[in-house]
């Protein structure tokens, strides 16, 4: 996943939680693996069972989205949206855990 962030932008991620929600991001600015907020008047998440589009607003602008190797896709200066990357010591079913438990507290 890592190097495939590093490729693209701009990126469009749609997310599905273990309780069926449909919500995600967009961002248009490059995520890497070097630690940084970067910031973005363009970036923005969505709900797809709230059918709702929520934009990056006021001072959050300078931290839209924040990258480090550690870590997956990050939005909002808040981790609105977190999806950390899978370390090696972590069991498959730990991973999924955790990926979950984030997850479901964003909607």
């Amino acid at each position: 996943m890592l190097s495939m962030k590093n490729a693209i932008t701009p990126t469009l991620t749609i997310i599905k939680n273990n309780l069926g929600r449909v919500f995600g991001g967009y961002s248009d600015q490059t995520w890497s693996s070097v630690t940084n907020w970067k910031a973005s008047e363009k970036a923005w998440l969505f709900s797809i069972d709230e059918k709702q589009k929520f934009p990056i607003i006021g001072q959050k602008i300078s931290s839209a989205i924040y990258t480090h190797s550690d870590y997956g896709l990050v939005f909002g200066v808040g981790h609105d949206i977190c999806i950390a990357l899978p370390r090696a010591n972590d069991s498959e079913s730990s991973q999924h855990s955790k990926a979950t438990q984030v997850l479901d507290r964003l909607i």
